[in-house]
């Protein structure tokens, strides 16, 4: 290959690994903080919901409430652990695209698999599901007492 092809695949390169780090960290920053924000939220709005709105929980019903608190701050550790995954996932992007731009190793399939990527992916949807669950037990709670 000539030189001027060279140059033109390495800030190709660049862009690219520019690109995704900065939709990347947008996207991951945006969902995150929706969650902690919506989470969080919620577990306060609950404790004054409840000490303002229903003064005499009804017997058997305490455990919705416990149960929705449980799985808020399920959803709100399991975000916080997902900004870790999230970095490491980044970090081996990073040399994914090392290996196949600058390396030229495309044609070395299973290598190049961002787990990290994977498991950021699956702490995320575990965290929608419980911040989901959460609201399901709040609100069910809510019915029963008012």
């Amino acid at each position: 290959m000539n030189k001027g092809h060279e140059d033109i695949k390495y800030k190709v390169y660049i862009d690219e690994r520019k690109s995704l780090i900065d939709i990347m960290l947008k996207e991951s920053l945006a969902f995150d903080k929706a969650i902690l924000t919506l989470a969080s939220g919620a577990f306060g709005l609950s404790f004054t919901f409840i000490n303002q709105i229903i003064p005499n929980i009804k017997n058997g019903t305490i455990y919705l409430l416990k149960s929705a608190w449980i799985s808020f701050g399920i959803s709100i550790l399991i975000t916080l652990t997902s900004f870790l995954t999230s970095i490491f996932a980044c970090k081996k992007g990073i040399k994914i695209l090392e290996v196949e731009y600058i390396n030229d190793n495309r044609n070395k399939k299973g290598k190049n698999i961002n787990y990290m990527t994977i498991i950021t992916i699956c702490l995320n949807i575990l965290s929608i599901l419980s911040f989901i669950v959460g609201t399901l037990f709040l609100t069910y709670f809510s019915i029963n007492n008012l």
